[in-house]
């Protein structure tokens, strides 16, 4: 898909968005321009939805591999 320069620059909204680098009047301006665009607030929506996946697998995998490290640090007799 080939995005105009206003597009791009909801792209990077978007994107500061997710990197939760704008401010609550920021996030409110965001979703008031991306009103009119159904595909850029279903973008928002999924990379939001694949940030959270990301932070609930890296915590999975931690508390599953935590009692492993625990078994490499006791020594063999």
């Amino acid at each position: 898909m080939i995005y105009s320069n206003n597009e791009k620059t909801k792209l990077e909204k978007i994107d500061d968005y997710v990197k939760n680098q704008l401010t609550e009047e920021q996030k409110d301006e965001l979703w008031l321009e991306l009103g009119d665009d159904p595909d850029l607030i279903d973008r928002l929506e999924l990379e939001i939805l694949l940030k959270k996946w990301a932070e609930i697998y890296h915590k999975i995998q931690a508390q599953l591999l935590a009692p492993l490290h625990l078994i490499g640090s006791k020594p063999f007799h």
